[in-house]
């Protein structure tokens, strides 16, 4: 996974990177189109288009004999019924290719939330880093959190021995990139900090070396598998979204966005790639 995460870092990086000045939802937008593009590509190719049209069309014929027969209960309920034989149909259609868009989309879309999810620290902003120890032992371990010139330490580390969590206040002095560095028991472990209003990549967690932390985490590498410490985070804010007039401050607003901008894009361009849907 860690290889896997170290290409994707780069290819979505350079195709970001141009996109980090203008608004989060032009950025989205410019995302949606190419995913659309490709998940009607998939569907096209890996789908029976012939079954889908005709299923499709028994769905049609069963609406319109409702509507023709509108005064026969039993002609109703037998329409009604085929109807629900027909979309069961047409999910199962449908499935085959979901299985072969799901998983690139998955990718996809875990590394858009790294520049779309969260937003940098302004300077004069505070954040929490937490280290997460392997040990089972309770007792504080000996973890110092050293910082860089342009963010000051607002606290001694504060020890949550039941979450086995050494957690500190750090502040975001001036903009830039930062690497902060926790030390432990003679080794040394970074962790990314950007102070911008750009849509860079963030990190809220430089992750362990399980798969699943990898995948949920993949913009920083894992943690070596010796370390003593099993993840550090930094509590960057959720994002704020603005669109049409309307804002969010969530880091779940922009797939919302994403989702209905690849929808209405797909109604539009389906007919001229020859997708049915």
């Amino acid at each position: 996974m860690e290889f896997l995460n170290a290409i994707l870092r780069a290819v979505f990086d350079a195709i970001q990177n141009p996109l980090a000045s203008v608004p989060a939802w032009v950025g989205i937008l410019l995302w949606s189109i190419p995913v659309t593009v490709f998940a009607l590509w998939i569907f096209k190719i890996t789908s029976n288009q012939d079954r889908i049209t005709a299923v499709k069309a028994k769905i049609y014929a069963c609406l319109f004999e409702i509507r023709l027969f509108n005064d026969d209960i039993r002609a109703i309920f037998r329409a009604q019924w085929e109807i629900l034989g027909h979309v069961l149909h047409y999910q199962m259609l449908a499935l085959k290719p979901m299985i072969w868009i799901f998983p690139p989309l998955i990718l996809i879309m875990i590394q858009l939330h790294a520049f779309y999810g969260f937003r940098g620290l302004e300077p004069g902003e505070s954040a929490i880093v937490t280290a997460t120890m392997k040990a089972e032992d309770t007792s504080r371990p000996d973890v110092e959190l050293q910082v860089p010139e342009g963010v000051s330490l607002e606290t001694p580390g504060v020890w949550a021995p039941d979450l086995h969590q050494m957690a500190w206040r750090i502040k975001a002095e001036r903009a830039g990139s930062f690497q902060l560095s926790l030390e432990h028991l003679g080794t040394s472990q970074s962790k990314g900090l950007h102070v911008t209003q750009s849509a860079v990549r963030l990190s809220p967690e430089r992750p362990s070396r399980a798969f699943f932390a990898q995948l949920e985490w993949p913009s920083e590498k894992p943690l070596p598998a010796g370390s003593s410490l099993d993840t550090i985070t930094l509590s960057y804010p959720e994002a704020r979204l603005g669109f049409l007039g309307f804002e969010m401050e969530s880091q779940w607003a922009w797939m919302i966005l994403f989702f209905v901008l690849t929808m209405i894009i797909g109604m539009v361009i389906k007919s001229p790639m020859g997708v049915e849907i």
